[in-house]
């Protein structure tokens, strides 16, 4: 799972074993180690008692979570992504499609084949 943080936005982009883990109401997470045991954890949590896509941040973990049956759908559906909002807070969940140019392999790694690869490579 791969995050970006820019101003009030918050998108995590997820390979396919991640979606389909959600889809499967498993959650996913990652953590970043910033030594000193500080760490930044962000997860995309599957539950049944949210009726639409919140977030919440406390001591250093950012959890996102998702209706169940919106993480199902999501995960046997093309759709790309998920977009919300909550308050001034822009949230979106995309699935990760491999790059178009070439780069480290390891970045690519369990990605969506992108959806223009037919065209490049």
């Amino acid at each position: 799972m791969k995050l970006r943080i820019r101003g009030n936005s918050i998108r995590l982009r997820l390979n396919q074993t991640e979606v389909t883990n959600l889809g499967k109401q498993i959650a996913v997470e990652e953590k970043t180690d910033f030594g000193n045991e500080n760490f930044l954890v962000y997860s995309v949590v599957p539950t049944d008692k949210a009726d639409k896509v919140t977030a919440e941040f406390q001591n250093g973990r950012i959890e996102i979570y998702l209706p169940i049956q919106t993480a199902r759908s999501w995960a046997e559906s093309e759709e790309v992504g998920i977009s919300a909002e909550q308050g001034e807070l822009k949230l979106l969940i995309e699935k990760d499609f491999a790059c178009l140019a070439p780069r480290n392999p390891e970045e690519d790694t369990d990605a969506f084949p992108h959806p223009k690869s037919e065209k490049f490579c």
